[in-house]
C-alpha cells in the first residue's frame, strides 16, 4: 500500500511540477505569454489549470494517507532522536 501511494505521490508531483511550468511560462494569464499561445499540446490554459488542480488535490489527499501509514516510524524516529538530544 505504501508502494502505491509512494508512486501516487511522485506522479501527481511530475505533473503539477508540468502543469506549473505551462501555466506559469506558456500561456500564462492575461495578454502575455508565449506569442500569445492559446494552446499546449493541443489543451487550452482551463484545461491545464484544471488539471493542476485536481493533481494537487490529489497530492496533498495521498500525502496525508502516506503520513498515517507511516504513522508508528515517524513516532518511533522521533522517540529516537528526542532521546538523544536529551543524553548529550
Amino acid at each position: 500500500m505504501c508502494y502505491i501511494v509512494f508512486l501516487i505521490l511522485i506522479i501527481t508531483m511530475i505533473i503539477l511540477v508540468f502543469s506549473g511550468i505551462v501555466l506559469w511560462i506558456i500561456l500564462p494569464g492575461g495578454f502575455s505569454g508565449l506569442k500569445g499561445a492559446k494552446f499546449f499540446l493541443g489543451l487550452n490554459r482551463d484545461f491545464w489549470n484544471d488539471l493542476h488542480i485536481v493533481s494537487g488535490i490529489v497530492f496533498i489527499v495521498s500525502g496525508i494517507v502516506h503520513i498515517l501509514l507511516n504513522w508508528n516510524w515517524i513516532k518511533n524516529v522521533t522517540k529516537i532522536i528526542i532521546r538523544r538530544r536529551i543524553s548529550r
